[in-house]
């Protein structure tokens, strides 16, 4: 690894299944992170555009309030470090560790958290079943895979479970960071490597459905797939936000959707998005 690093910076390594290799990725970013954020501060800028010239243009409807993230990976340096990452976040405001998807799914029911990280691989329950099983039991609770495999039918198959965010272990800290507050704010994150898995699709018929969107919910579809919160949609169509989780919840019924990750693949496959 080279010693010219950006501030936020988690790079590509060859041997990136090893654990070290990625832990001490984290590490690297978490003293680069930390001392970015302090120089901002001293200087009066907030954190949470450190290290980033031209930070999200939208807002979200939470902005003030602190999460409580949990993270199962059974690579206890790896998940450390990760910890010691998601503390240095803004928002974040409580962290706790699993080693799979069990203890992961005894945290959660103990005390429900707002997003739960999870590994895919990892011994007793990896992080699919665990997935299954939190968004069923518990569907308040957002979902951010974060993991080595990036294969489209493997994305594909995480996005049909409903998960709300999917990037690989050599995501930028930002990334994550923005991924975090969007499944919470927002219901979804559009990754890369979601987006280029849902484009791979398109070559592929697509599933048609019995019911015909109004032009009203094709408003919503679209502007849900531009990641905006429900005030923004709402104030963008002038409803309020009760009307606009009517017609959300109708488009999902329509499309046979799971949640905004279902409807994004749905207006992907049928050629609503570029």
């Amino acid at each position: 690894m080279t010693d010219n690093v950006s501030p936020l910076n988690f790079h590509l390594v060859e041997d990136l299944e090893s654990p070290v290799a990625i832990a001490e990725i984290l590490m690297r970013n978490i003293r680069n992170r930390a001392v970015h954020i302090n120089a901002q501060i001293s200087i009066g800028v907030p954190p949470i555009t450190a290290g980033n010239p031209n930070p999200p243009v939208h807002t979200f409807d939470c902005i003030m309030e602190k999460l409580k993230v949990f993270i199962a990976d059974d690579h206890n340096i790896v998940r450390k470090g990760m910890t010691r990452l998601l503390s240095t976040f803004e928002r974040v405001d409580k962290v706790m560790e699993a080693s799979n998807g069990k203890e992961l799914i005894r945290l959660v029911q103990n005390e429900q958290p707002h997003a739960v990280i999870l590994d895919l691989e990892m011994p007793e329950m990896g992080g699919y079943d665990c997935a299954h099983y939190v968004l069923d039991h518990f569907p308040d609770v957002k979902i951010l895979i974060l993991s080595m495999h990036a294969e489209d039918g493997l994305i594909i198959r995480l996005m049909d479970l409903g998960v709300h965010g999917v990037l690989t272990k050599s995501s930028e800290p930002q990334e994550v960071e923005t991924a975090l507050y969007s499944i919470v704010d927002n219901d979804f994150f559009k990754s890369k490597i979601m987006d280029k898995a849902v484009t791979t699709m398109k070559k592929y018929p697509a599933p048609q459905s019995q019911y015909k969107l109004t032009n009203r919910e094709m408003e919503v579809l679209l502007l849900i797939c531009q990641e905006l919160s429900p005030s923004e949609i709402s104030n963008r169509l002038n409803i309020s936000e009760k009307t606009f989780f009517n017609h959300r919840t109708s488009v999902i019924i329509k499309t046979n959707s799971r949640n905004n990750v279902g409807l994004y693949k749905f207006a992907i496959q049928h050629g609503y998005l570029n």
